[in-house]
């Protein structure tokens, strides 16, 4: 059973707020957890900038006597997984509990490959989103933390065969677009009970239905 001491932060994607966190926010916090929104301006900067944001943010947490969960959509997910590397090359105390990835990115965006040189002065990020398999997302080291991914099978930003980490990691697709994930119920349903067993079905390893 979870309490307030158990806190998870949420990262939103490209282009938004953390208003568009906030029914995600609204659904954890109901179930127990202590939720709190970072937001970063993501139409400029490079992945690896934001991240050292986020690991920042991440270490200031008050500890307690839980671990800190992480839920992050789309982009922000990628910043994620970089904060998360960034945290264990610093050997910081902070503990990271589960982490949750909607619709990540994780092999890149074909979207990215297209824009991506055009406006790399300004946003560097979106060309590190890239499909090519020497962009920045395609040669990130997997995570070793209890992560899991949640995809949508409508998403024409993200194709769930680019949102999947490997063969083996805890997985879920569900009916649904880039953006819903953040605000079906099923999909809120899935983030609190991984959160809360490290399985998005309550039965152990997931797999796409």
């Amino acid at each position: 059973m979870t309490t307030a001491d158990e806190q998870v932060v949420l990262v939103h994607g490209f282009g938004a707020k953390r208003i568009w966190m906030s029914r995600m926010s609204r659904r954890l916090e109901s179930d127990g957890y202590h939720c709190h929104s970072w937001s970063y301006f993501s139409l400029l900067g490079a992945l690896d900038d934001h991240a050292e944001r986020l690991c920042d943010y991440l270490v200031s947490r008050p500890h307690a006597n839980r671990d800190l969960h992480v839920v992050a959509h789309s982009m922000g997910a990628i910043i994620a997984r970089v904060a998360l590397l960034e945290l264990a090359r610093r050997s910081e105390s902070r503990r990271i509990g589960r982490v949750v990835l909607l619709a990540p990115p994780n092999h890149g965006a074909r979207l990215a490959s297209v824009v991506g040189p055009v406006v790399r002065p300004i946003c560097p990020a979106i060309h590190q989103l890239s499909i090519s398999q020497e962009s920045f997302v395609n040669r990130l080291e997997p995570p070793t933390d209890q992560v899991g991914v949640l995809a949508a099978r409508y998403d024409w930003l993200v194709p769930h065969s680019s949102a999947r980490l490997g063969p083996h990691g805890p997985y879920h697709l569900l009916t649904g677009t880039h953006n819903s994930l953040l605000f079906q119920e099923s999909s809120l349903r899935r983030v609190s009970r991984f959160l809360r067993s490290g399985s998005f079905d309550g039965r152990g390893l997931d797999a796409a239905n």
